[in-house]
């Protein structure tokens, strides 16, 4: 079984800049969680979190996998061995033209029973998906491949059958959080919150 460790945080103040640090500092606490090494030990042995020239956060020096984000005030990190991608989005969020555009007719059609049945977050949970896809494939949103998430009962799928996919609402900061990793792999999701 494979882990993926991600934490969130709530930065004191909404400062973009702040809220980015905040974000990587919290991927160097789930790789020390994931590693059981101290992040002055990692760093001793030449690990390093940077940036690809398309801003994609990535680990030299272990071959381990990160993925960052950050909405607001919050900031969230997944680290884990397999390839992995997150995304956080405000709860009851809908913009419905963004929809029309990047969601398949399946997924427009389950968001519209959600919205009938009074949930409003499907928005925030279809949107969280693709931008956690984008990240995945490495790709960004414009370049990714047609995929298409459908919800159903605490699980997700994926057409794309080379990743997994799943959902967290987090109800405390009005939330969702979701995320894309390898399939083939049974994985164990940890979200925890990082060291104060």
């Amino acid at each position: 079984m494979q882990k993926v460790i991600i934490l969130v945080r709530k930065c004191e103040d909404n400062d973009g800049h702040r809220v980015s640090l905040l974000a990587r500092e919290l991927a160097w606490e789930a790789l020390e969680e994931l590693t059981g090494t101290a992040k002055e030990l990692l760093k001793a042995q030449g690990i390093c979190l940077e940036k690809e020239q398309s801003g994609r956060p990535v680990w030299k020096g272990i071959e381990a996998e990160v993925s960052i984000s950050h909405t607001g005030p919050f900031a969230a990190a997944a680290v884990s061995f397999l390839r992995i991608g997150i995304d956080l989005e405000p709860l009851g969020r809908e913009h419905l033209r963004v929809a029309k555009r990047m969601f398949s007719t399946k997924e427009q059609l389950w968001m519209e029973q959600q919205r009938t049945a009074g949930v409003q977050d499907a928005f925030a949970q279809l949107w969280t998906l693709r931008e956690s896809y984008a990240k995945w494939t490495g790709l960004g949103l414009a370049k990714m491949p047609p995929v298409e998430f459908l919800p159903s009962e605490g699980t997700v799928v994926c057409s794309d059958t080379a990743c997994q996919a799943g959902s967290i609402r987090l109800p405390k900061w009005e939330l969702m959080l979701s995320y894309v990793a390898d399939a083939g792999q049974k994985i164990e999701v940890q979200i925890g919150k990082a060291k104060k």
